[in-house]
Formats: structure tokens, sequence, C-alpha cells
């Protein structure tokens, strides 16, 4: 049987087109798509209020595939279901991509 082929390639790179450059509006949209409300009328607003990240649950791969899909956002009711389905999934975002002051921090659950 041979090896799974490895998702971390494509995940980078999906985020980062979903992301973009990281402006207002990639800033805005990312609330959005996250149910998180305001009027974020700038970067740092949007980033003051991505503390609020650290407590959404949700899987980056399926995050991805929903805003793709138009399909809802799957969230975890804790930190714990995340990391079991993540796991059991094998859908980990690989640390070493996350960038300093990316959303992605903010998101990032303690997994393994």
């Amino acid at each position: 049987m041979g090896r799974k082929k490895s998702k971390r390639p494509e995940i980078v790179s999906r985020w980062q087109t979903y992301h973009g450059k990281g402006d207002l509006a990639d800033w805005q949209r990312l609330m959005q798509d996250l149910g998180i409300s305001g009027d974020f009328r700038s970067k740092a607003q949007c980033r003051k209020r991505a503390q609020a990240l650290i407590r959404v649950w949700v899987n980056i791969y399926d995050f991805l595939d929903a805003v793709d899909n138009g399909s809802p956002v799957q969230f975890f009711p804790n930190q714990h279901k995340l990391a079991q389905y993540t796991v059991n999934e094998s859908k980990i975002f690989p640390k070493r991509f996350i960038e300093k002051g990316s959303p992605l921090a903010a998101l990032r659950a303690k997994i393994l």
C-alpha cells in the first residue's frame, strides 16, 4: 500500500489564497466567514478583535472547504473536540507555516 499524499503544501497555499495579503478586506471577510460581528473599519480593529479567535474552534481544512462551497462552517464546542477530530482526520495545519501576526496564530489550537 502506498503512502498517503501529504495535504500540507496544498492547505498552506489554500490559506494564502483565501487570506491574500492580509489587507483590510481580507480580515473583514475572515471575521464575517467566522461569524464574528462588528464594524471593522481598520486592520487594527480586526487584529484587536482577533483575540476572539482564540476561542473559535474550527478546523482550517474544513473552514476553507466550507467557504469554497458556500456551506456552513463547522464549529467545535471546545479545543479537545477539535483536537480529536483534527488528529483522527489527519487535518493538521503545519505550525511552521503560520506567520507572525496571521489570524492563524490565534485560530491555531493546541492539537498535539
